[in-house]
């Protein structure tokens, strides 16, 4: 593949893990607000029951009924966010991967190209691989929260929580690989015909190669996070190097399956 191919197919993962980072940054700063805002109606209902353990008579029920009232409407909201938040997500994963699986496989055909069925087929795809990773990934962090929340909580990491927090994180690798394998064979065949061929595609060498580059983007977000420097270039260089890994591993599959 070209060079310039190469580095188109770089921009628009910058371009997506970018525009991901500003979304999530806009709705934790809604969802931070509204929390403070609900803390406040918190310490009425606070003062209220003070109240109410002195004299009963002295309460001011249009005041408790405002209160919370209020908070319900707070509590829809946020709720409104986290869900606006895992829907932006979704839609920025499925438009600018879904045209990066589809542009790369035309480049490596020397054919500047967007295929819209991909895209298609892509997100409905998407709809069932992205919920599972999301289920593993949710209890692969349920199953981890010992770790860092165990004197917290007061209770200990058992063999048991271990056993668990290692079978998830396996899981969620092996259906990262695989939705890279699945993705690759989207361009070729139709949802029928893939899993007659995806099992003769999961190759030992290509998933060596993956677990290469996965630790090389988890090594290289370790040491940004032990910089400590928060800057956007630093963020930049960052990106572009997650970028680059994820980009000629999808070149390699594209070229090989």
């Amino acid at each position: 593949m070209k060079l310039k191919y190469f580095l188109s197919l770089v921009g628009i993962d910058i371009v997506f893990l970018f525009s991901l980072y500003f979304f999530f940054l806009f709705i934790v700063t809604k969802i931070q607000t509204l929390m403070a805002g609900f803390q406040n109606y918190t310490d009425q209902l606070g003062g209220i029951e003070n109240v109410m353990m002195t004299n009963m008579s002295n309460i001011d029920f249009t005041q408790l009924n405002t209160v919370t009232e209020s908070m319900k409407g707070l509590l829809s909201t946020v709720l409104f966010y986290f869900f606006l938040g895992a829907l932006g997500a979704f839609v920025l994963f499925c438009l600018s991967q879904g045209i990066n699986w589809s542009l790369a496989y035309n480049l490596l055909k020397n054919k500047f190209k967007i295929d819209k069925t991909y895209i298609l087929r892509f997100i409905i795809s998407s709809l069932f691989i992205v919920s599972l990773g999301v289920f593993l990934f949710y209890r692969l962090l349920a199953s981890a929260r010992f770790l860092f929340l165990g004197k917290l909580l007061n209770e200990t990491f058992s063999n048991s929580d271990l056993f668990k927090m290692i079978s998830y994180g396996i899981l969620l690798i092996l259906l990262i690989y695989f939705a890279f394998v699945f993705y690759t064979l989207l361009n070729k065949y139709k949802f029928s015909e893939i899993f007659k061929h995806i099992l003769e595609n999961l190759k030992l060498k290509s998933f060596l190669i993956f677990l290469g580059g996965l630790f090389g983007i988890l090594l290289i977000i370790y040491l940004f996070l032990q910089l400590q420097i928060y800057s956007l270039g630093v963020y930049l260089v960052e990106v572009v190097l997650i970028s680059v890994i994820i980009e000629k591993f999808r070149v390699y599959l594209l070229r090989i399956l």
